[in-house]
């Protein structure tokens, strides 16, 4: 018997054709299809798109960042007797270098930098720690830098951290008497005052804009595929106060019957 063309194989692919959609079966769809989606969740389209808006906002809000930062080199002192600064000195620069970064960035420094007028958090750390153990240059370096969004609290307290580093310098070679002639100088290399941190505003705009997309194409596809009707959230929000069984009463007293006599 023949297979009946009006039976269950009705709108089937025959051998050797391709089953339509994609590689999940999907069928694809064009862009009017898209447009009514969004339309059919236009309120949680535009939720989506306020809170996209409210975050372009938040951005556009935020104060510049400054930033102040140079290098302090502090120099080897020049002897005759030994030519090379290097060798006059030794790795004990590299040590001293590190310990005064280090104490400026503790507790104690950061009081001095109070009250020398700064009011902002602050960096001083030496390049290149690992040459206290190996020390292979004769200049040790010591980057300072301040951020924050007060271009006058970034210039205070970046001069206020100088100023202590290099009194901490003279503080201690006065302590270990050490003749003026081979002292340990600083330098300050870099520092052109403060500069805008102003950030790529474009690129953010941009992921904002392919975010928002794709949040909007996947909240409605979600209550595409689970729809959510007012009216039946209210009939159960309503439901949900009422008694799952009825109240058991009372049942009227029976009389009963007086025998008769």
């Amino acid at each position: 018997m023949g297979r009946n063309p009006g039976g269950r194989d009705r709108g089937r692919p025959g051998a050797g054709q391709r089953k339509p959609g994609g590689a999940d079966g999907a069928l694809p769809v064009n862009i009017f299809e898209m447009g009514a989606l969004l339309r059919r969740h236009l309120i949680a389209v535009l939720a989506v798109l306020v809170l996209a808006l409210w975050l372009v906002h938040d951005f556009k809000a935020t104060p510049m960042v400054w930033n102040e930062s140079a290098t302090v080199v502090f120099n080897p002192p020049i002897s005759q007797r030994y030519p090379n600064p290097y060798e006059a000195g030794g790795g004990s620069i590299v040590t001293g270098a590190g310990v005064v970064a280090n104490y400026v960035n503790g507790s104690v420094g950061q009081k001095l930098v109070s009250a020398a007028g700064g009011t902002l958090p602050y960096t001083a750390r030496l390049i290149n720690a690992y040459n206290q153990d190996f020390p292979n240059y004769p200049a040790p370096e010591v980057d300072v830098e301040v951020n924050g969004t007060d271009m006058g609290a970034v210039i205070r307290t970046y001069a206020a951290v100088i100023q202590v580093i290099k009194a901490q310098n003279v503080a201690r070679q006065v302590a270990a008497k050490a003749p003026k002639v081979d002292w340990i100088t600083i330098k300050v290399i870099g520092g052109n005052g403060p500069l805008a941190q102003p950030g790529s505003s474009k690129r953010t705009l941009g992921g904002l804009m392919l975010l928002t997309l794709v949040g909007i194409f996947a909240i409605a596809i979600f209550f595409e595929r689970h729809p959510v009707r007012l009216r039946e959230l209210g009939r159960s929000r309503r439901g949900a106060g009422r008694p799952a069984y009825p109240a058991a009463g009372r049942a009227p007293a029976r009389r009963e019957r007086q025998p008769t006599p």
